[in-house]
């Protein structure tokens, strides 16, 4: 199962198998190449502003909230 969530220009997603939920937010086009950020523990995806801020125009980007 997976809901969306348009947050400006990007989407916040809620994936749930089996017994795991994983929320992850999207940037740029999904036609491009994925570029996938995953942050360390005690900070959020928002770590990664700067660099997705830069680098949303020419990919297609995830970033994964880890909890």
């Amino acid at each position: 199962m997976r809901s969306r969530d348009r947050v400006g220009e990007h989407y916040n997603y809620i994936t749930k198998h089996s017994h795991c939920t994983m929320l992850y937010t999207t940037f740029g086009n999904p036609t491009h190449k994925t570029l996938m950020l995953i942050h360390g523990l005690g900070v959020s995806y928002q770590v990664f502003a700067p660099l997705i801020e830069y680098l949303q125009d020419r990919y297609h980007i995830i970033a994964v909230q880890v909890d």
